[in-house]
């Protein structure tokens, strides 16, 4: 079992995800877009990633959330990337 961690991070739209985030893209993709193109919260609790983080390939259960960084207009430039997790499966 791994300690508790928290990881977050700011994007905006000149930086998209999807260059960045890898093999990650594929599964977070549709909850990003809903938080670009809608401008609302997405909560997932216990979403798997796969990971080889410690020498050895695991599946680690991350709670996600995504929000929405406005600018002055009210319109969606970015978005805020908050995880959480304590649990391997």
């Amino acid at each position: 079992m791994h300690l508790p961690s928290v990881i977050s991070t700011l994007t905006h739209l000149d930086v998209l995800p999807e260059k960045n985030w890898g093999e990650l893209w594929n599964d977070r993709e549709t909850l990003v877009r809903r938080v670009l193109n809608g401008g609302s919260t997405v909560l997932a609790k216990d979403r798997p990633v796969y990971i080889e983080g410690h020498g050895y390939p695991e599946t680690v259960q991350f709670d996600i959330s995504y929000s929405p960084v406005r600018d002055e207009k009210r319109r969606v430039r970015g978005f805020f990337a908050s995880s959480t997790t304590q649990r391997t499966g």
